[in-house]
């Protein structure tokens, strides 16, 4: 009976230790993991570029839900996760398009000595005229095809860099104005309203002509000499 189990026993072979299984078992669970699913802001610039593609392409009317979200390739269910609405997404969409922007606008700017008030102001034109002039179909499906409701907030990012600038020219004694934040406006609309003028124009001129137009009409409103 006795040789009968040691022959058993020999037959037998154990693949490994139970150490070695431990081990392996450790090395496995410390292997970093690839996460599913992509972090919440990368779903959701996923979303806004699909919606733009899909509101240039076809206008914010004719877009749905559905073209978004198969365009974005996630399920709809994810789209209200994110946002209420088209319109929603169509106001985050303005909302980022004025974010890089002013971030442009005042890189811009800090380019120019700190004392050369014309040339910075200047660089605010050339700026923002290439911030609206490089993707016009961008900003006609944000600003004209479907208008924005009016937002004091927007407004006030979109001038803030120019006012900021005139703020500290008039501290300056670079020019004297009454109020930087209306001399702000009042040019940013300017500038804004021959941009869509040129934009819509049958007789367009060069962007360096535009420019060069604003820059002069924008240092005689601070009255600076042209």
């Amino acid at each position: 009976m006795r040789s009968q189990i040691r022959e058993i026993e020999l037959k037998v072979t154990v693949p490994q230790s139970f150490q070695e299984k431990l081990q392996m078992t450790s090395a496995d669970t410390q292997r970093p993991k690839r996460p599913r699913t992509k972090p919440p802001e990368e779903r959701r610039d996923d979303l806004m570029n699909a919606a733009q593609r899909m509101f240039i392409e076809h206008g914010v009317n004719h877009t749905t839900v559905d073209q978004i979200t198969n365009a974005a390739k996630v399920a709809k269910g994810t789209f209200y996760i994110y946002f209420n609405s088209k319109e929603d997404i169509h106001a985050a969409l303005a909302s980022r398009f004025v974010e890089d922007y002013v971030r442009k606008v005042r890189a811009e700017i800090n380019n120019e000595s700190e004392d050369d008030f014309a040339g910075r102001l200047a660089a605010w034109v050339g700026a923002s005229v290439d911030g609206y002039l490089n993707d016009p179909p961008l900003v006609d499906m944000l600003f004209h095809k479907h208008p924005q409701i009016p937002n004091g907030n927007l407004t006030s990012k979109i001038v803030s860099p120019l006012e900021e600038l005139l703020s500290s020219g008039q501290q300056s004694g670079a020019w004297s104005i009454r109020s930087p934040r209306f001399v702000a406006v009042y040019l940013y609309s300017a500038l804004h309203g021959v941009i869509d003028d040129l934009i819509f124009s049958s007789n367009p001129i060069t962007k360096r002509k535009l420019i060069n137009e604003i820059e002069m009409l924008s240092w005689r409103v601070v009255g600076l000499a042209a």
